[in-house]
């Protein structure tokens, strides 16, 4: 049961980078871009086609955030996780490049990408001194 505790833990961490397996956070980060990619491409059901797009203040005087979008903002904790509420926060940490292939690139050929950019940040070796699977 040990062992089976410590692949997981590799998977979780995405130290398994020969097989290609995603972390389970990473598996969500794709999904919810791939999601993106086809609402953005009108690939949705038109039920989702404005769910990203922000408002902008409507008044006439200078703020501070007056040229700023408003994102969406969550009641619960629990539905941070939504697509309504993750993807416009995933938009702004992700690498502009990826964005910019939003546009460029087919469905198949952007999903390719993400991949491998996520593919590409994880680590060759475990950092764990005491892990089980690296030292058996």
């Amino acid at each position: 049961m040990h062992l089976i505790e410590e692949i997981s833990h590799h998977i979780k961490m995405g130290y398994i980078r020969g097989n290609y397996c995603y972390s389970v956070p990473d598996i969500f980060r794709l999904k919810a871009l791939q999601f993106y990619f086809k609402n953005k491409n009108l690939m949705t059901p038109t039920y989702f086609h404005d769910f990203f797009d922000h408002q902008v203040l409507q008044h006439d005087y200078n703020t501070r955030f007056k040229h700023k979008p408003i994102l969406p903002l969550p009641n619960k904790v629990s539905c941070e996780s939504c697509i309504r509420y993750y993807i416009p926060s995933l938009l702004k940490d992700i690498p502009s490049e990826i964005i910019a292939k939003i546009d460029t690139h087919s469905y198949k050929g952007f999903s390719n990408y993400i991949k491998n950019y996520y593919i590409s940040q994880y680590k060759e070796n475990c950092s764990d001194t005491n892990c089980y699977v690296c030292s058996h």
